[in-house]
């Protein structure tokens, strides 16, 4: 069997594609395999770097458990300190006596002067643990970050190295593709080209033998046109389309391998993502909760100083209502006290003088001043220095009371009982009882000064009574002073328990 030229040029372009597929199937394997095992030790390293994180978060966890019971437990004592303050406290608030009062606020002075030493020592303790805290925990990142930049020079150099290896296969294998494509094309150019010549020649010498016969020679024109070019145009075409078509799939599989190729990246960095989202979670979990502990620790703050700030206003009242009280009270017995020392001041005049008129009044009034005005020179001067002694005595033993204030009192007794002053002028037959009536007046004095000394020591009493009070308010001030100084360091204590 004769086989034609075109046929076997079309059976060795056949041959020569199915040789350019295989070559470039063999070659994709080998890129397959070459990315395969980049991808199997960039996940290497990067499973080894998560473990070396991992290690790192759990010995950070066990120090932060540690530092953790150690926080806990200065918590503990400093709230069994506060605990026992206000037990302490509140037994001094129920104290009457003031010595006691006393001895309570001189203690609790102590506990706060422990408390606060205490205070300052759990401060510094805690400066001390957080520094270490601060400078262990800078070294721990120091070190992570070193090694993490180590850990991605790394990956970035073996990365490199692996593009380089795929870009330099891709060119190789398009090397290849684009010469073995190149050399098809001119190979079919010069086929196609050695057809043309070679129908252009035959027609040429047609054309020569048969030019005295023009219509046959044209018919055969014809006849060799319609059927001696349809084979060569039937190879041209089939060429064609099988160049279109390789260059098609060409096209395709290339697309495929860009595809797949990013297609491998994009799960690189999904994993990557996922393996950080992974890793970050349990810290945001501990975050938030956290926060929610810190909110709750904040609304339970503000509602116990809610209760403690109308704890205080009603205490204040009460101390305000129970001052009012006092002072009320105090007024009112003082008023009383004094009202009823001058009823009673003025009823002794009146009994011991026997006096029932206003004219007894006068008359009496009268007999002091002659006794006073008319008392001898002689006894007034050898007397003078016991008179002032006796008056002095009096003085300090009845207060500001002596016998001159006695005549004024019996003046204004005399000018509200409406006496006329032109009733004073008027002398009785009584210069006969001079004697008797400085008697009288002498006995009299001295039962008065007796009654006055006893109103003096009753206001020497309440002078006392209201020191009393007023010392006690004073106390109670200085509690008040005191438990708002507690309030504050309480206050001051709690923010830095919560601080810590």
């Amino acid at each position: 069997m004769t086989v034609s030229r075109e046929d076997a040029v079309v059976v060795q372009a056949t041959q020569a594609g199915k040789s350019f597929m295989q070559a470039l199937h063999h070659h994709e394997h080998k890129l397959h395999a070459l990315v395969k095992h980049g991808c199997t030790m960039v996940g290497n390293v990067e499973v080894a770097a998560l473990s070396g994180e991992v290690k790192a978060a759990v010995e950070s966890e066990t120090r932060r458990d540690a530092w953790k019971n150690t926080l806990e437990e200065d918590t503990r004592k400093t709230q069994e300190a506060l605990k026992q303050i206000h037990q302490y406290w509140e037994k001094v608030v129920t104290l009457t006596i003031p010595e006691d009062l006393y001895d309570g606020l001189c203690q609790l002075r102590d506990w706060s002067q422990e408390l606060t030493e205490q205070k300052v020592w759990v401060i510094g303790a805690l400066r001390g643990e957080l520094r270490v805290l601060d400078a262990t925990y800078t070294e721990e990142m120091l070190q992570h970050a070193h090694q993490r930049s180590e850990l991605l020079r790394r990956i970035t150099e073996h990365v490199t190295e692996l593009h380089q290896a795929y870009r330099h296969s891709l060119r190789e294998v398009q090397g290849v593709e684009d010469k073995e494509r190149a050399e098809l094309v001119e190979y079919y150019g010069r086929v196609w080209d050695e057809a043309v010549t070679e129908l252009n020649q035959k027609l040429q010498d047609l054309l020569h033998d048969r030019l005295n016969n023009r219509t046959s020679r044209m018919e055969q024109i014809i006849e060799l046109k319609l059927h001696g070019a349809a084979p060569h145009t039937a190879i041209k075409d089939k060429l064609d389309s099988d160049i279109e078509k390789q260059v098609e799939e060409s096209q395709l599989r290339y697309s495929q391998q860009v595809l797949q190729q990013q297609y491998r990246e994009t799960t690189a960095m999904v994993s990557e993502a996922r393996r950080t989202l992974n890793a970050i979670t349990p810290t945001l979990n501990n975050y938030r909760r956290k926060a929610e502990a810190a909110k709750e620790r904040r609304v339970a703050q503000e509602q116990a100083k809610l209760r403690e700030a109308g704890r205080m206003r009603e205490l204040n009242q009460q101390y305000r209502k129970r001052l009012a009280n006092n002072s009320a009270f105090f007024s009112q017995q003082t008023q009383g006290l004094s009202q009823m020392h001058y009823q009673k001041l003025h009823e002794l005049v009146m009994e011991e003088i026997g006096i029932h008129t206003e004219a007894d009044v006068l008359r009496l009034l009268r007999v002091a001043r002659r006794y006073i005005s008319q008392r001898p020179p002689g006894s007034r001067g050898r007397g003078r220095e016991e008179e002032e002694r006796e008056e002095e005595e009096e003085e300090a033993i009845g207060g500001r009371w002596r016998g001159e204030c006695y005549l004024v009192i019996l003046e204004k007794s005399g000018e509200e009982g409406s006496v006329g002053a032109a009733d004073v002028d008027e002398e009785g037959p009584l210069y006969a009882q001079e004697g008797e009536e400085a008697a009288r007046w002498s006995s009299f004095l001295n039962n008065f000064c007796k009654r006055i000394r006893v109103w003096t020591a009753t206001r020497d009493a309440l002078t006392q009574y209201r020191d009393v009070l007023i010392g006690r308010l004073e106390e109670m001030r200085k509690v008040d002073r005191l438990r708002r100084e507690n309030a504050e360091l309480r206050f001051l204590l709690q923010g830095v328990v919560n601080d810590l």
